[in-house]
């Protein structure tokens, strides 16, 4: 297990990086900062971007680098707001997708504490897939949509052949109100949310549908 601390400054312009509690290298925040054409660009392909994250984290020659190995798994720990907006999951070293290939976790600083509780965790857990591809988004189609049915065919496939201790339940429909209704009384689970998003006044908003389907 790596993981990787990092550290913005007061002017927001420099991210240092830390590996296991050791000092690794240090990034310039506009190395990973997306212009709106290149947001777009993106959402078709993110292995271009990915490759910038990849950069950002494991710098040439760095410790942070050095700790990548087979079987290793790594664990973010992000101690500001912006950094946390990053989408650090999509980091590409030109082949692999780290999260694929390593399993890349973010993490709090509480669980990096050796003495943080024990979270107890039921015999069973509950898999709740939320599928939500509405019609409209203000009055306006969506870019695309999505393979919704396929994806649900999978999980119900890998979890068939694996037959973990879990419940795979479909919210249906993929409404905010009953997801709310889901996921009470859930002390331990995971939540999958397939689905668009939208921006606002600078913060980013799932899209669950309406009743009607929009």
């Amino acid at each position: 297990m790596a993981v990787l601390s990092l550290q913005l400054d007061r002017d927001q312009k420099q991210v240092s990086v830390c590996c296991d509690g050791a000092d690794s290298h240090s990034f310039a925040l506009a190395d990973i900062v997306l212009s709106k054409e290149q947001a777009e660009q993106f959402i078709s392909d993110p292995s271009n971007y990915g490759q910038r994250l990849y950069a950002a984290l494991f710098a040439v020659d760095s410790r942070a680098a050095d700790a990548l190995a087979p079987g290793q798994e790594l664990y973010l720990h992000l101690a500001s707001e912006l950094l946390n907006d990053i989408p650090w999951e999509y980091a590409f070293d030109g082949r692999h997708w780290i999260a694929a290939e390593y399993g890349l976790a973010r993490t709090t600083a509480a669980q990096m504490q050796p003495d943080a509780p024990k979270t107890t965790i039921p015999e069973r857990l509950r898999f709740l897939f939320i599928p939500s591809d509405p019609l409209l988004h203000n009055g306006q189609p969506v870019p695309y949509h999505l393979g919704l049915e396929d994806e649900w065919e999978d999980l119900v496939r890998d979890l068939r052949a694996l037959d973990p201790a879990v419940d795979l339940i479909r919210v249906t429909p993929p409404t905010h109100e009953q997801f709310q209704e889901s996921v009470a009384g859930m002390e331990a689970g995971i939540v999958h949310f397939t689905g668009h998003g939208a921006a606002q006044d600078g913060k980013a908003w799932l899209m669950f549908e309406q009743p009607c389907g929009v």
